[in-house]
């Protein structure tokens, strides 16, 4: 390990454009070896342990991982571009010298940035960040020479090498499970990765590894663009499992790993404590092209380095098709929808992945006996509507929402992601959900308005102005006063501080059909 080689960690609030002056330094600026990284990519290790908000310890100790295992291959510098809610927890869990510059924008334009991205509570909270005041220098992060203001101040700030800093013990051997998803360029492999990853999410932690992403050195012996060259660099896979032992340590039991490799023997080397699948992903050439041409025009998300977006020419990755030595399964992609995929890699890993889209686990689950609701000899009788499955709000202040539902429901989510937090509830765990409204033209949902609208679906109470009550308490407001709407049917509905109508009922319907439901289930 070189006796100069540091960290240099660029921060700032949301939209301060903290990653466009890590990737400039790294590829344009600084000369020698080096490498970098978006912390956000060594943080994907969902849920959340409960005692590391914002997973800062788990990105601190994951980073010291990997850049002292850059720094031993000759890095000087490893540049570093993500949030930082705690620098303490950095420099407490690197093991090399780290200098931060932190960007600051101008409030008027960080809000035009911000609201491109996020929900108003969103921003207000990136603009009181991008106002945050501590021992960090500051750059201003507007004008074309960003990035060369940002390498002066850190050169200006650097610290002298430690010979010696505490480094976190090698956490051991990691176990578990690893499913590697490999193929040619844009055949799926993010896509599908990341959609199973979101799924084992749903039952347990997991975590998540792009190769490319933590494989960018200058390194003479790779090409370090994504997707346009095969992994050559022998200890990417022997990196891939060191930060699996991170995540090991915070508790996930599953790593879904995406990337070209020409070879899976060194993963089967590096993983030889854990159960490995690997699987490579083939598209016939219509369908391939269709793809790459896809990345070419954007259709992906924008990540560091991806020289495919905005390219012209899609015959120089459709050349790159060469299959993977030592595979253990190969699953054709043609005709297949991502989610499909994901279910099929879930279930060779010896436990189907529950499907993230919640209409088809639904559909999957009514046809078990214990939740038919219908007798058989009354089949023909069903309608196309089987029943209320999940119910999705919107909410701009989405941590808000969660606190405010968890407090109403008396249980906490039982599924929590940064773009939606689902509860089960009630007698057949019917699943209430809130969509961070920052993601809803992702997701699915519904754009918000300033006012509460939409259908009003009413979930069945045992005391309605108990109910309604505990919901003014907690800052709901009255939107339908309590009224009989038939025999046995009385119902309210209050909006919730997020904008959104919740209905309350006392329903002599329901009552009957669960009662004729426990009555069959004890027969």
């Amino acid at each position: 390990m070189r006796d100069d080689a540091g960290v240099w960690w660029i921060c700032g609030a949301p939209c301060t454009g903290k990653s466009t002056v890590g990737w400039s330094l790294h590829t344009d600026l600084l000369d020698g070896p080096r490498a970098y990284v978006d912390i956000d990519q060594l943080g994907m290790c969902y849920p959340e342990p409960a005692d590391d908000p914002g997973r800062e310890r788990l990105k601190a100790r994951a980073l010291g991982t990997l850049a002292r295992r850059f720094a031993a291959a000759g890095a000087g510098r490893v540049v570093v571009s993500g949030v930082l809610d705690r620098p303490a927890e950095a420099v407490a869990h690197l093991g090399l010298p780290v200098t931060f510059c932190r960007l600051r924008v101008d409030p008027a334009e960080l809000r035009v940035r911000l609201h491109r991205r996020y929900g108003p509570d969103d921003v207000e909270r990136a603009l009181a960040e991008n106002e945050q005041h501590d021992s960090v220098p500051v750059v201003d992060g507007t004008g074309d020479d960003v990035p060369a203001r940002v390498l002066a101040a850190l050169r200006a700030t650097d610290p002298e090498p430690a010979r010696e800093l505490p480094v976190d013990p090698d956490p051991g051997p990691a176990g578990g499970r690893v499913v590697l998803l490999t193929g040619p360029p844009a055949v799926g492999k993010s896509s599908v990765g990341f959609a199973l990853f979101l799924a084992l999410t749903r039952t347990g932690r997991a975590a998540y590894l792009d190769l490319q992403q933590i494989s960018f050195t200058t390194d003479t012996t790779r090409d370090t663009t994504p997707d346009t060259t095969t992994d050559t660099t022998p200890d990417t896979a022997g990196t891939a499992a060191a930060l699996w032992a991170r995540y090991r340590e915070a508790g996930a039991t599953t790593l879904v790993v995406t990337g070209r490799v020409e070879d899976a023997a060194p993963y089967r080397r590096a993983f030889a404590n854990s159960e490995l699948l690997v699987v490579e992903l083939r598209a016939g050439p219509d369908a391939l092209r269709q793809r790459v041409c896809a990345r070419l025009r954007g259709e992906a998300p924008e990540l560091a380095g991806d020289e495919m977006r905005g390219a012209r020419d899609p015959e120089r990755w459709l050349h790159a098709r060469g299959s993977t030595v030592a595979v253990d399964v190969v699953l054709p992609t043609d005709g297949l929808a991502v989610d499909d995929l994901a279910d099929r890699v879930g279930e060779l890993l010896g436990r189907p992945a529950q499907r993230q889209d919640p209409a088809t686990r639904r559909a999957q689950e009514v046809s078990t006996p214990a939740l038919r609701l219908v007798p058989p000899d009354r089949a023909e009788e069903q309608t196309m509507l089987r029943g209320m499955s999940t119910v999705a709000l919107l909410a701009q202040d989405f941590e808000g929402a969660k606190r405010w539902y968890t407090e109403l429901l008396g249980v906490a989510p039982y599924f929590e992601q940064p773009w939606y937090a689902e509860f089960r509830i009630g007698d057949y765990q019917h699943e209430l959900g809130i969509l961070n409204a920052q993601f809803a033209g992702q997701l699915g949902g519904v754009p918000a308005t300033d006012r509460p609208g939409g259908v009003v679906l009413y979930w069945h109470v045992d005391d309605l102005d108990g109910a309604v009550a505990r919901a003014l308490e907690l800052g709901a407001t009255l939107f339908q006063p309590a009224r009989q709407f038939g025999e046995g049917f009385t119902g309210a509905s209050v909006v919730d501080p997020f904008g959104n109508i919740l209905g309350l009922m006392h329903n002599a319907h329901y009552l009957e059909v669960l009662d004729g439901t426990r009555a069959r289930e004890g027969s």
